[in-house]
């Protein structure tokens, strides 16, 4: 190495006192070049110390566990889940919370708007999670999955299945509502929302457009809130009447406007999923939400002979 021959050529001209610097200098180089081997940002960086914190939710019925909303309060930090139900999440450092690090017992919040909401306390101290405390293992993951129960199912039916863009359309929507609860499930449906009479949704899976259309009941009028109990499913038949232009091409999800009524859910929680979850919009679909869909396809029109 260069750096090493220029040395060992001038080493014979040095006096004791430079020999001395030269040594000194020696030493300066070994002590850089060692600590290049460590983490410059501090170990706790890169380990997060223990401030992460893991875990898996599961859903009644096997239904996809994606998009479950897990909310810790007092630190006010959220995240969903993924398709295999699994998330994970890190605190800020102590020095980024209030007070330089938070300590107490904190509520973990799991969301998902048609299941009962979960939740479980976790410690916190100094800013870091307890390992090996409570619901948390000595990894920094909870014990045992959590598991949400359901309390609202429901299922939708269109028909026709298709239509062309150069056909009048009229989309009669069924949806079944079912519970298997012992008590009974309230869902809320406003009859009237920004001038939209019975509003339904149509999501097209295949471009994200959402659209919304006025509909009219087919059979007798329900009130603003459904009663749905294990005796047997209730249905609601809307029929939607549309010029063929308010369709573009696509397969089609059709989504009642409703809340499903259940007590207990933090204000907070229902503002940090950053949805005003009583506006027609559509980021109403944004909230989570199991639904067993069926599609209707829009097809283009046919070509003249």
């Amino acid at each position: 190495m260069q750096m090493g021959n220029s040395l060992l050529r001038s080493r014979t001209s040095y006096s004791p006192l430079n020999l001395v610097l030269a040594l000194l200098s020696l030493l300066s180089l070994a002590l850089i070049m060692n600590s290049c081997t460590s983490n410059p940002i501090g170990e706790d960086e890169i380990s997060f110390g223990k401030r992460e914190l893991k875990g898996e939710v599961r859903l009644a019925n096997n239904s996809n566990p994606e998009g479950v909303f897990v909310w810790l309060e007092g630190f006010d930090f959220d995240t969903t889940t993924d398709a295999d139900g699994r998330f994970s999440f890190i605190l800020p450092p102590p020095a980024a919370q209030p007070g330089g690090g938070l300590s107490g017992a904190f509520r973990l919040y799991f969301y998902m708007a048609n299941y009962e909401l979960d939740s479980v306390a976790v410690f916190v101290q100094n800013g870091e999670f307890l390992y090996s405390t409570g619901d948390i293992n000595s990894a920094g993951e909870l014990v045992l999955p959590r598991h949400l129960v359901q309390i609202l199912n429901i299922r939708s039916s269109m028909f026709p299945e298709s239509v062309r863009r150069d056909e009048t359309i009229s989309v009669i929507a069924k949806f079944q509502f079912s519970t298997l609860r012992s008590d009974t499930a309230f869902v809320y449906m406003p009859g009237v929302v920004n001038g939209f009479l019975n509003p339904i949704l149509f999501h097209n899976r295949d471009t994200g457009e959402i659209l919304i259309f006025s509909s009219t009941h087919a059979g007798l009028p329900v009130g603003d809130t459904l009663k749905v109990t294990n005796d047997g499913p209730v249905e609601l038949i809307r029929v939607v009447t549309a010029a063929t232009q308010d369709f573009p091409v696509g397969s089609y999800e059709a989504v009642p406007f409703l809340f499903v009524l259940q007590d207990g859910i933090p204000r907070e929680l229902a503002n940090n999923i950053r949805v005003d979850m009583r506006a027609l919009s559509p980021d109403y679909l944004d909230i989570p939400f199991v639904r067993q869909r069926s599609l209707m396809t829009v097809l283009p029109a046919e070509a003249p002979n």
